[in-house]
């Protein structure tokens, strides 16, 4: 295979004129650290709710339990980087990411109890630590504190014409991530079944759930709250739909590799039943009777699988090279988004914020951060 048939040395060199060799060490420390410091302080308020000198302790444990685990922060960094493209480094962008951030835990929160998962950021999820009740009173907490946060947002801004568009941007982009995560719990608890979904619900799954909440979402609240509309906010959301889609499928990729790289346990979509773009690959690419078998597998729930069944799984993804397939795939979608960005670049202020979103983007989709 030649250079250029190389999509993954494609897209580094479609990219090249973004990068520049800056680098978002720095700047991606400094936004971690001043966004968690806010949200911990938003979070200590919830916790002083407890007025129970004995239970304050294990209640404010609870409450930043996950917001106290490592995290990438790509989301923020999304927020502060598209803030900071078009001249708005203010406390307002921080105030706007540290909310997308807290949105982020309380929603993996509910995920992980939606999911039965085990393992959330290379410790056991909340439900497993204090029971599903205590959990979702956890989950509520939070999200209660990200809306104080907005509404400090939407009480400071000046501008409140630009305060109402950054808050109906925000409440849509959860409008739309709950419908992506309805499409992916109705596969998982109710459809189960790989021949009863097509590419096009596996993708309009992937926009909601991912490319909203992920990329574009993010993107798109920071070019609001510097005052931009209309074919910007167009720009950030084809530019972001391609994105997430690659993150997506890096991300169902990324299920297949050992515990101790992910932090996340190893087939965790496979015993959830979910609708992983590898596994659905596989199923296409099987026999009349194989089909069979993987729709019997994923009949079952969770606590019925067995290791042969996840391994009976994955022999399939390893006989039709499924990963390779996925592989390919992500760096489909990789590309567009690479595309996308060069032929919106006349329309993109050219300063160190371009650059390092073209970076962001580019780490993002390939899990890097």
């Amino acid at each position: 295979m030649t250079t250029a048939e190389k999509p993954g040395v494609a897209i580094k060199e479609q990219m090249a004129p973004f990068l520049r060799g800056n680098s978002l060490k720095d700047f991606n420390a400094e936004m971690k650290s001043e966004v968690s410091s806010l949200i911990k302080k938003y979070v200590s308020e919830a916790a002083e709710a407890m007025h129970l000198e004995s239970e304050k302790g294990e209640y404010s444990k609870l409450l930043n339990d996950y917001i106290s685990r490592p995290s990438h922060y790509s989301r923020p960094l999304l927020v502060m980087l598209t803030s900071g493209l078009y001249g708005n480094e203010g406390s307002s962008a921080l105030k706007l990411a540290s909310a997308v951030q807290l949105s982020e835990e309380w929603m993996l929160v509910l995920d992980d109890i939606q999911d039965k998962a085990e393992m959330r950021r290379g410790e056991k999820t909340l439900h497993k630590l204090y029971g599903e009740q205590i959990a979702g009173l956890a989950s509520a907490t939070l999200e209660s504190a990200m809306h104080f946060i907005l509404s400090d947002y939407v009480i400071e801004e000046p501008g409140k014409a630009k305060a109402k568009r950054v808050y109906d941007a925000f409440r849509h982009i959860g409008y739309r991530t709950a419908a992506g995560q309805y499409l992916d719990l109705k596969f998982t608890y109710h459809i189960k079944d790989f021949s009863k979904v097509d590419t096009d619900f596996y993708y309009s799954m992937v926009d909601g759930k991912t490319s909203t909440y992920t990329v574009y979402g993010p993107m798109v609240i920071g070019a609001l709250a510097s005052g931009k509309t209309g074919k910007t906010i167009e720009m950030l959301t084809t530019i972001g739909k391609a994105a997430g889609a690659a993150f997506q499928i890096a991300d169902d990729i990324i299920d297949f590799e050992p515990y101790a790289k992910t932090g996340k346990q190893q087939y965790g979509d496979l015993y959830e039943g979910k609708l992983n773009f590898v596994m659905l690959d596989a199923f296409r690419a099987s026999t009349a009777e194989e089909r069979s078998r993987i729709l019997e597998i994923y009949a079952k729930n969770r606590e019925s699988k067995t290791p042969s069944d996840i391994d009976y799984l994955v022999s399939l993804v390893e006989k039709y090279d499924s990963i390779s397939h996925s592989i390919i795939e992500k760096d489909k979608c990789a590309g567009k988004a690479a595309s996308d960005l060069l032929n919106y670049s006349p329309l993109i202020p050219k300063n160190k914020y371009r650059d390092w979103i073209a970076a962001a983007l580019m780490k993002l989709y390939n899990r890097e951060i």
